[in-house]
């Protein structure tokens, strides 16, 4: 539901970057919810569980397919980053800065207890973000939570995005594409225990045959 609705909002917006930051701050956030729940109601129907009317007992049925959620709409220009729950995300500029987004999220919610979207006014819960990218070498690291929980603390875990982000741009993604199912299966079970789903994006510098000739500008 989220990858549609933002396919949508980019096809819309994309020549326009300030619309399309500002819908996917104010917008995006209901029309997933609204996406999610119609999706929801037809997978129901198709496993043949009734689908109440009545709104309290809809949300016991939203409730059996609540989830967390990350989202991240990347353009050459900027990132877009949204949130409902648990997780994290965290951007490693040129530098080899590492920020951690949501870091300061309202600690409403206590133990393992978390936002969801099933939650109620789950639209108003989210939390949005935007940053440039320019054509640095940035890294993007969105994941679950038992991915940071497998630190013994947020430096550790930023010093491995850092080093992340090191291999990466000396080689590529694709480079450690086989070696990522082990190193988060040897992270959950030394660390945290918990499942660990990861996503990466990374924006390379833009490559430039110095053997062709090239017009000012381009």
């Amino acid at each position: 539901a989220a990858i549609e609705v933002m396919q949508d909002l980019h096809h819309k917006l994309v020549s326009v970057p300030g619309e399309l930051a500002r819908s996917f701050k104010q917008d995006l956030p209901r029309r997933v919810v609204r996406r999610w729940q119609h999706y929801v109601r037809d997978d129901a129907e198709s496993r043949g569980i009734p689908v109440p009317e009545e709104m309290d007992k809809l949300r016991e049925l939203y409730s059996r397919y609540g989830t967390t959620l990350l989202v991240a709409l990347c353009t050459s220009r900027m990132i877009l980053l949204g949130q409902i729950g648990d997780g994290n995300m965290m951007l490693i500029n040129a530098k080899g800065h590492a920020e951690m987004l949501f870091a300061n999220r309202s600690d409403e919610l206590v133990g393992n207890a978390t936002f969801s979207l099933c939650s109620d006014q789950s639209h108003l819960l989210w939390l949005t973000a935007q940053r440039s990218v320019e054509g640095k070498p940035t890294l993007l690291l969105m994941s679950t939570d038992g991915l940071s929980n497998s630190f013994d603390s947020d430096q550790s875990y930023q010093a491995f995005a850092v080093s992340l982000w090191e291999s990466i741009r000396a080689k590529s993604v694709h480079a450690f594409r086989d070696y990522f199912p082990g190193m988060l299966r040897d992270f959950t079970e030394r660390g945290s225990g918990d499942d660990i789903t990861m996503a990466l994006r990374f924006f390379a510098e833009p490559h430039i045959d110095s053997n062709r000739s090239a017009k000012e500008g381009d």
